[in-house]
């Protein structure tokens, strides 16, 4: 059958015509693949424009978008990552890794009140499994410093809660935190990238 519809696109574009959209698929780049590579190397710019070629055969996906928001926060664009992530929540509100990442930033703004609300709504959809724990207790630390509540011991994991918006553990959290759910009515966790969760010098 395949060897049949290579022949049956040869004579079509002899003919002028388009190969079957199969065959198309199967020679489409992956540019959410792309992206990542090109993000990993630091060419964010270069990152940028694989992730945006990819929104135009899925528009609106979350997991490009995602990785669009991080990129951004990389950059030091975080009015972008920050419009980027409301993005991914007008369609799943309670998207674990868009409300994670969308309260630090608003923390770095000085904008306590939109923080708490998406640290809230995490935490009610939080995912579990994995190193969901550590993202669950990072973001309960972080609540209770912005309500002005009496601090509980620290263990290692809470210090992390304190580091900026843009260092690789905070991307790591939230590329890791995907929603099964077109929704986001069922988060759970899923890695994005083809590298996985992506620590040490991925800056």
């Amino acid at each position: 059958m395949t060897w049949l519809r290579r022949v049956s696109d040869g004579v079509s574009r002899l003919l002028g015509g388009q190969p079957s959209s199969r065959d198309q698929a199967s020679h489409r780049p992956d540019f959410v693949a792309e992206g990542l590579s090109l993000e990993k190397s630091n060419d964010l710019d270069g990152a940028l424009t694989s992730y945006r070629l990819a929104l135009r055969t899925s528009p609106d996906d979350p997991k490009i978008l995602l990785n669009m928001a991080i990129v951004f926060t990389k950059s030091a664009r975080y009015e972008e990552a920050i419009r980027t992530y409301r993005k991914i929540l007008e369609s799943a509100p309670t998207h674990p890794g868009a409300n994670y990442g969308v309260a630090f930033l608003l923390m770095k703004k000085g904008d306590a009140d939109g923080a708490i609300q998406h640290l809230e709504t995490f935490l009610v959809a939080a995912p579990s499994g994995g190193d969901s724990a550590r993202w669950i207790s990072h973001a309960q630390a972080t609540l209770r410093s912005l309500r002005g509540e009496p601090e509980v011991t620290e263990t290692a994991d809470d210090a992390v809660a304190r580091e900026p918006v843009d260092t690789p553990v905070r991307h790591a959290a939230v590329r890791e935190m995907q929603s099964e759910s077109p929704q986001g009515e069922l988060p759970g966790l899923k890695a994005t990238g083809t590298d996985g969760l992506r620590h040490g010098n991925d800056v």
